[in-house]
């Protein structure tokens, strides 16, 4: 803690990365229908407050699987770029699979951690793999 209070006194302190992928309607099909990558959207509108309120929770999964080639996170503004039909409630959480890309699969659940990162993993298990093990995160430490 000291060493970082130190390095951002002298303004050195960069942001940590996310590992969450910002897609456009340019990149939004490549990304999602990449058949070699597991792919988590969150579809979400600027002015939302729970998109907003999910933003931490969203960029914390980024990072737990920021060293997974295989796993995608990634979100989306819909508003600025409408290559979904309208949804109706904010956040939408949406898993494109390698293994089945249309439709893709939604999250219907609490904006929780666990429970999101549960229905990913159960989302993306091969049959006869061993269950995927869970990413470390600097911020489960604070």
């Amino acid at each position: 803690m000291k060493s970082f209070i130190q390095t951002w006194l002298k303004g050195e302190a960069k942001e940590q990365e996310t590992g969450v992928v910002e897609l456009t309607r340019a990149t939004f099909k490549e990304v999602t229908m990449d058949r070699s990558k597991d792919v988590f959207v969150q579809v979400y509108e600027s002015g939302c407050g729970a998109c907003r309120a999910m933003k931490p929770l969203w960029a914390q999964l980024g990072r737990r699987y920021l060293k997974d080639p295989s796993v995608i996170i990634a979100q989306l503004d819909l508003p600025k770029h409408p290559v979904l039909p309208k949804i109706e409630v904010y956040p939408d959480l949406l898993l494109y699979p390698k293994s089945v890309k249309h439709p893709p699969k939604k999250y219907k659940g609490k904006h929780d951690l666990g429970m999101i990162q549960k229905f990913l993993e159960e989302g993306i298990k091969k049959k006869g793999a061993a269950p995927a093990k869970k990413k470390a995160d600097p911020d489960d430490e604070l």
